[in-house]
């Protein structure tokens, strides 16, 4: 089985999502994720990425933006 470097079981946040560490991470995973699922029929794909306030690392979301939040 092949993990990927920054999805160990202690990047989870309490909010239950993949803590990525750094933006740039996060967002490396957004474009393989959307990458992943670009010939696909998925019901959620991926948007974007932002900084939690719980745990203060980076999630991804299927959430489009929000007005005013990055």
């Amino acid at each position: 089985m092949i993990t990927h470097p920054k999805r160990t079981t202690k990047h989870i946040c309490a909010t239950g999502k993949q803590r990525y560490l750094s933006e740039a991470a996060a967002y490396l995973a957004l474009l393989a994720a959307q990458n992943l699922r670009a010939g696909q029929d998925a019901e959620k794909v991926e948007q974007r990425v932002y900084l939690c306030k719980l745990c203060n690392g980076w999630h991804m979301t299927s959430k489009p933006d929000r007005k005013g939040e990055q």
